[in-house]
């Protein structure tokens, strides 16, 4: 009796709706994670890649500046902080 009543229901059209759209709710939903996660990586990486240039480039113009020894006490200082 249960097993008819759930046949039933599995063949209504309005089962077959809510599966359509829950299936169209959950690839949008999916591709729209992607689409934000490539996104955020991509803006980091060009951030992960352009700090380190900057610092390098601090680091050689104080060497130029100060020398190799006034560089090193330096990160000695900024390392106790």
């Amino acid at each position: 009796m249960f097993l008819n009543k759930l046949i039933k229901i599995f063949n209504t059209f309005a089962f077959r709706l809510t599966v359509v759209f829950t299936g169209v709710f959950v690839i949008a939903f999916l591709s729209e994670i992607l689409i934000i996660e490539l996104h955020t990586t991509s803006g980091h990486k060009d951030m992960v890649i352009q700090e380190p240039l900057l610092e390098a480039k601090d680091f050689s113009f104080v060497i130029l500046l100060k020398g190799v020894e006034d560089f090193n006490t330096g990160i000695i200082v900024e390392a106790e902080h």
